[in-house]
């Protein structure tokens, strides 16, 4: 289990997360954002091209609303996906850049967090994931 202390006055949950590429030695940290209501996990085009994914060719793509507009965004399959402490091997992640004003590079989202039990405790600032 990974008990984490966060500012529960924050404006946004940010967590450090760890993506392997497709070659095993390859492995990206990345800054993103708890989001419990995004349904996939995202990662930019940048981190997604330097571990060796080709999200240009998934055939794989869904519908998304972006603050422009509906985008069509590919999703790719990645080796490992590492946060709070815990991993999903086979991880399906959305690829699409979030604006370059913001704090992290990416979200965590329900495809990664439905794997375990997440206990949020607002009133303490302890997030807990087992």
């Amino acid at each position: 289990m990974g008990r984490y202390r966060f500012d529960p006055a924050a404006p946004v949950l940010v967590i450090f997360a760890t993506i392997q590429g497709k070659q095993p030695t390859q492995r990206r940290r990345l800054k993103v954002a708890l989001d419990t209501g995004a349904t996939y996990t995202m990662i930019p085009w940048e981190i997604a091209q330097a571990l060796g994914y080709q999200p240009q060719r998934s055939r794989q793509r869904i519908e998304m609303m972006t603050a422009s507009g509906m985008a069509i965004v590919p999703l790719v399959k990645v080796r490992e996906f590492k946060a709070l402490g815990q991993k999903v091997k086979g991880l399906v992640v959305l690829v699409h850049d979030l604006p370059s004003a913001g704090r992290v590079e990416g979200l965590l989202g329900l495809n990664f967090l439905r794997a375990f039990k997440l206990t949020l405790d607002f009133k303490q600032g302890i997030l807990e994931l087992e």
